[in-house]
């Protein structure tokens, strides 16, 4: 199971369910109820989605001993994450019947990947990770996600930049 957790299998898996859910026909999605009567949380869940798939990949390219860059590397996922999130878009207004291409669906999948590439620069850049300041003990990569869980608090703040931005635009 850590060898599964610790490998790019996560983020193939994520890639493969967003491209999943972005496909499925309008008429197949669920009727509106009381979560989806929530202000903007499709574009909440394309929020989240992206982000995750940013960190996800961010984390899979981290974990490998000769990674180079990670900067760079961090950037070109980002820059993946924006370009799939616009491309669903296009295969939702082209290709899959009853959805529509909805420019601020892209707006919130981009805010999402720039979002997750934050928070993989703080984390897992080999240089100065998080969870190596100072003496601390090596942590196990279970270890890690407890404390990723922890540091996501933070991120919140972003977040509630972003509901502001959607708001006023």
């Amino acid at each position: 199971m850590k060898k599964l957790v610790n490998s790019f299998w996560p983020a193939l898996f994520w890639s493969a369910i967003i491209v999943f859910l972005l496909s499925i026909p309008g008429s197949d999605l669920p009727e509106e109820s009381s979560f989806l009567s929530i202000p903007y949380f499709d574009k909440w869940v394309h929020f989240g989605i992206f982000a995750l798939f940013v960190v996800l990949w961010c984390w899979a390219v981290s974990l490998k001993k000769h990674s180079g860059n990670l900067v760079r590397k961090f950037i070109w996922i980002t820059l993946a994450g924006i370009l799939l999130g616009y491309l669903m878009e296009l295969v939702q207004k082209y290709l899959v019947p009853h959805r529509d291409y909805d420019l601020w669906d892209v707006v919130a999948d981009g805010a999402g990947a720039i979002a997750g590439l934050v928070f993989s620069l703080k984390v897992f850049r080999k240089n100065r990770p998080l969870w190596k300041q100072g003496s601390q003990p090596k942590l196990t990569a279970y270890e890690k996600i407890d404390y990723l869980k922890s540091y996501t608090l933070k991120t919140y703040k972003s977040i509630f930049y972003f509901e502001r931005l959607v708001k006023v635009i």
